[in-house]
C-alpha cells in the first residue's frame, strides 16, 4: 500500500492566507480568473507566514513511508516554493505536485492506496477509484474548508495518528 498526504491544510495552514480578504473582495466567479489570482501569489511568502499543522513537520520526518501528494496552481512558483520549503524543513520523503487542471488520482493510482485529505471531494474521488480515505480536520471537525460534512471516512486531526499504520 502507498500512502499519501495531501499538504495545503494538512501540513501547513495556507489556505488562510491565500484565500484572502483581497481574494473575496475580487468576487472571482469563473474558474480561470481564480486560479490567475492564486497563480500570482507570493509562495514562498504564504509558506513562510502560514502555521505548521499539530506539529506536521516533525511527525513528517517519521512517516518516511508517506509521499506529500499536493495540488499546485503553479509549478515554478508554488510547486517550487514547497519543494524548497519541504527540503528545509529536511522533509526527504516524496513530493508529488498535481497540476490545478488535474485530480490526484489522475497523477497516481489510488486503488488499495490511502490518501490523508482536509477536503472531502477529493477524498470521494480518491474512494471512487479504489482507494482508502482518511479526513484530516486539525479543529477535529467534520466539515471541510469548503463546508461539505465528512460523513464516512475515519477523521484525524494529527498526523501522529499515522504512525500506527
Amino acid at each position: 500500500m502507498k500512502k499519501y498526504i495531501d499538504c495545503d491544510g494538512v501540513v501547513f495552514d495556507s489556505e488562510i492566507w491565500l484565500f484572502d480578504d483581497e481574494y473575496r473582495s475580487l468576487k472571482i466567479k469563473d474558474e480561470f480568473n481564480k486560479i490567475k489570482y492564486i497563480q500570482t501569489k507570493d509562495w514562498n511568502e504564504i509558506l513562510r507566514k502560514s502555521e505548521i499543522i499539530n506539529d506536521a513537520i516533525n511527525i513528517l520526518k517519521e512517516l518516511r513511508d508517506f509521499a506529500i501528494l499536493t495540488k499546485v496552481h503553479s509549478m515554478e512558483n508554488e510547486g517550487v516554493a514547497k519543494i524548497k520549503l519541504f527540503r528545509s524543513f529536511d522533509i526527504r520523503n516524496e513530493i508529488i505536485l498535481v497540476p490545478f487542471e488535474l485530480k490526484k488520482t489522475d497523477v497516481v493510482d489510488p486503488r488499495g492506496n490511502l490518501l490523508v485529505d482536509d477536503t472531502v471531494h477529493n477524498l470521494d474521488d480518491w474512494k471512487e477509484q479504489g482507494g482508502i480515505s482518511i479526513f484530516f480536520n486539525k479543529d477535529n471537525l467534520d466539515v471541510d474548508g469548503w463546508g461539505k460534512v465528512n460523513t464516512q471516512y475515519p477523521k484525524i486531526k494529527s498526523l501522529d495518528y499515522l504512525k500506527k499504520i
